[in-house]
């Protein structure tokens, strides 16, 4: 899959009926939603003896990527543009891969 054609497709599923800013707020919230609910899955995992349902945390995490979609989207940003983006970051923060001691002393980026 290829993300404009991804991208394309949240904006088919949007809701037409709200603001520029409405939209940023409800994919802000929906992002935080989502997570939550992957979230859920791991703590009943890890403390509630549940087996681990990879099926549910990965349908969890598309409907992440939808929020974060949005979001790129109502913004003027391709998700392309944002995957870029996030690797210069890690680029520039662990040009060796991760190292502990920059962990550590990441204090005023």
């Amino acid at each position: 899959m290829d993300t404009s054609r991804f991208q394309s497709d949240v904006k088919r599923t949007l809701n037409g009926d709200l603001t520029g800013e409405e939209t940023i707020l409800n994919a802000a919230m929906g992002i935080g939603a989502e997570a939550g609910e992957v979230q859920d899955f791991v703590k009943k995992w890890r403390f509630q003896n549940h087996e681990l349902d990879v099926d549910s945390i990965v349908k969890e995490l598309g409907d992440v990527l939808y929020y974060v979609t949005l979001m790129a989207d109502q913004l003027s940003y391709g998700l392309d543009e944002v995957m870029w983006m996030n690797m210069e970051k890690r680029a520039k923060r662990y040009p060796n891969g991760f190292e502990t001691e920059r962990s550590l002393s990441r204090e005023g980026e």
